[in-house]
């Protein structure tokens, strides 16, 4: 539910809907639950948030470099949730004996198509 809620925030922003401060007001208030599990969506979307807006106050990038970089970030975890979801395994039975594991490159797809076809 909670990486429902970031994603809306973060397309209201996306869309213009509301501004960066309000996009940053509201990770900032739920930043502890946005870390409770450290290596999930929800968490790496939020660090992202957070780097970026670092970024932004450094003048390390601007505000449209900050949307571009966001948005890549809801592509990327959106599809990896999507893929494997955090609760569960990255295994699959094939016989009683038998347990095959799938690895996950992030920098390509095919692990995945191979996977999804049982091509592994």
């Amino acid at each position: 539910m909670l990486l429902d809620d970031l994603l809306s925030m973060v397309y209201e922003y996306l869309e213009h809907a509301i501004s960066l401060e309000e996009l940053e007001d509201w990770v900032i208030y739920h930043l502890p639950l946005l870390f409770q599990i450290p290596d999930s969506p929800v968490a790496r979307l939020a660090a992202a948030i957070e780097l970026g807006l670092a970024e932004i106050g450094d003048g390390v990038v601007d505000e449209e470099e900050f949307r571009n970089v966001l948005e890549a970030a809801v592509r990327k975890e959106v599809t990896l949730s999507f893929f494997y979801p955090a609760d569960m395994p990255i295994s699959e039975s094939t016989s009683s004996n038998e347990v095959q594991h799938h690895s996950v490159s992030i920098g390509s797809p095919e692990p995945i198509r191979a996977a999804a076809w049982g091509q592994t």
